[in-house]
């Protein structure tokens, strides 16, 4: 049994716990998009540096909780935790890759209405 067959038709998990879970995740990550899009906007910021500095980001953080929550930290014990991470990433990625055709789809559709409601960007 993998774990998308404790997925209904549309996406939530059968499972409180997990859907509870996953509620959390989606919240923090739109208030942290918001927070990061408007930081890039004040700074004028590329997406593709700010997409580095959020992944060297996640990896600090991560190897800090591995320390933090962990009773007696080791350098084996945060190998291993990095690589449940990689996992975590890999499976991210996956589903990403599954996305990317309705993802691009809804990025044209969105920078179309944007430009009928704001009229084509203009270089000054």
């Amino acid at each position: 049994m993998s774990s998308d067959d404790s997925r209904s038709d549309d996406g939530r998990s059968d499972d409180p716990d997990v859907q509870e879970f996953m509620d959390e995740v989606e919240q923090h990550s739109q208030a942290i998009y918001e927070m990061v899009s408007d930081y890039m906007d004040d700074l004028e910021v590329p997406e593709a540096i700010i997409s580095h500095v959020l992944l060297n980001l996640a990896f600090n953080m991560r190897m800090v909780a591995y320390v933090i929550d962990t009773e007696k930290p080791s350098a084996g014990g945060l190998r291993l935790d990095l690589d449940r991470m990689r996992n975590e990433i890999e499976q991210i990625l996956r589903e990403s890759k599954k996305g990317a055709e309705g993802f691009i789809k809804s990025a044209k559709t969105a920078i179309a209405e944007a430009e009928k409601e704001n009229g084509p960007e203009r270089e000054e």
